[in-house]
């Protein structure tokens, strides 16, 4: 499993955010669960780039992807502004694990 970046403004900050890919799509990932062994790690809750304008970038470089709107930072704690509600696909826990790339095998 790869692990992508997005370049992307929340409501105060220039942020460079981990991107997964699961359901056939991308999303964001602001936060991990880290095993206690800190072996792997899982998405405490991600966000889908599917109804978020974007760019992908084939470099990568800054990043894979580049958000063109700021995100509020309540999406990212998972509760939306009450008008935000709609307008962005938050999933809780997602059931996907992935090595963490800060330990060496």
């Amino acid at each position: 499993m790869k692990l992508y970046s997005a370049m992307l403004t929340t409501d105060e900050d220039i942020v460079k955010m981990d991107v997964i890919e699961y359901k056939g799509g991308f999303w964001l990932v602001p936060e991990w669960l880290v095993s206690p062994d800190r072996k792997y790690m899982r998405p405490l809750r991600a966000v889908s780039l599917a109804t978020i304008e974007h760019s992908q970038i084939e470099s990568g470089n800054p990043a894979h992807f580049v958000v063109s709107m700021p995100i509020d930072k309540s999406v990212f704690h998972g509760h939306p502004v009450e008008d935000l509600q709609t307008a962005y696909v938050i999933e809780e826990n997602p059931e996907i694990v992935f090595p963490n790339p800060d330990v060496l095998n």
